[in-house]
């Protein structure tokens, strides 16, 4: 399985790739700052198995990637995970409005981002629709 990581922050990073080497070691993670990189990095790489984003970041944030990755025939179905400290009721419509698949606020825990990155992966491992 490839999943791919945008997220600005290295700390959360950091937090969430010893996540997944935890409930998933067979896992491939990439893992790139901002939207812009995610589509450069995109562009390059067999469409991945699941992509997770931050909404706040810079040069290009989490809702700008959705849009613009909902615009390609490619990406129209490849689960999208938002994974954002903020739980703005606003930004949660919006994430879903332009297509993500699941938001999840960021826990402040290992053992919680492991068992919510685990339900995920299994999600989308026992469904043939995954996580829609």
């Amino acid at each position: 399985m490839v999943i791919v990581l945008v997220e600005d922050d290295l700390e959360d990073q950091e937090f969430f790739s010893d996540a997944i080497r935890k409930v998933c070691p067979e896992c491939s993670l990439l893992t790139v700052e901002h939207g812009i990189e995610a589509l450069h990095l995109l562009d390059k790489i067999p469409i991945p198995d699941l992509i997770f984003t931050d909404v706040n970041m810079p040069i290009m944030n989490g809702i700008q990637l959705i849009i613009s990755l909902r615009s390609l025939d490619r990406f129209s179905v490849v689960p999208i995970v938002v994974l954002s400290t903020s739980a703005s009721d606003d930004i949660i419509g919006t994430c879903y409005d332009r297509g993500a698949t699941r938001y999840l606020t960021k826990p402040d825990s290992k053992p919680e981002l492991e068992a919510m990155v685990g339900r995920i992966i299994t999600d989308y491992n026992e469904s043939s629709n995954p996580l829609y």
